[in-house]
């Protein structure tokens, strides 16, 4: 058989990691465990990364660059904010669908204390998120949005899809609703957030 790669070795310890980091948590996986599930002695996970944690926020790091930019910048260069209210929502509900994975980590990681939860929150969420909120300031400036804190407008409208898909992953929701398409969430999301819910028309 031929011998992997540094490389190809050290992406199938990230995967299998990834896999049981998922179900048991960051305190529940042993190196063991994983060196186990790899086929490998632990010995060889500690030749591509320095401990436990080191191997934890390579997966994190991995997953982060696989899922790319979630907000169009065409989008908001030309002020579409259907589009880029759209094009977030529609990312996180599709990535979060492929490949609930990186969810599972993250909560598993708050709900532990373990600080690669925060790191993770503070590094790449808030940054996702504060490009909205200059986008919103942006609108809200030019008289297109109500003068509203951008702050809590982008955490609301980031709050209602992760409440969504935390209900999907958790209590697998869709048994208890009516199946709702990604095109019905997105749409639906987007006009809640833009119209609300209340009517134009005089009520009957």
């Amino acid at each position: 058989m031929k011998k992997m790669t540094a490389a190809l070795r050290r992406a199938q310890i990230i995967n299998v990691s990834k896999q049981l980091f998922s179900k048991k948590g960051f305190n529940g996986t042993t190196t063991k465990e994983i060196a186990q599930a790899s086929g490998i002695s632990e010995a060889m996970i500690f030749r591509h990364f320095a401990s436990k944690q080191e191997l934890y926020t390579a997966i994190i790091d991995q997953r982060i660059q696989e899922v790319g930019e979630p907000i169009a910048d065409d989008a908001i260069k030309e002020r579409n904010d259907e589009r880029v209210f759209g094009t977030l929502a529609r990312f996180v509900l599709e990535k979060t669908a492929q490949d609930p994975t990186l969810l599972r980590l993250l909560y598993f990681s708050a709900l532990e204390g373990h600080a690669l939860s925060d790191i993770f929150y503070s590094t790449h969420v808030i940054k996702r998120v504060m490009k909205l909120v200059d986008y919103i300031q942006l609108r809200t400036t030019e008289g297109a949005f109500r003068n509203l804190d951008p702050v809590l407008v982008a955490r609301a409208f980031t709050g209602m899809l992760y409440t969504y898909v935390t209900a999907e992953l958790l209590f697998n929701a869709d048994k208890y609703y009516p199946k709702a398409t990604t095109d019905q969430v997105v749409e639906n999301f987007v006009k809640i957030f833009f119209d609300g819910v209340r009517s134009s028309k005089k009520p009957h």
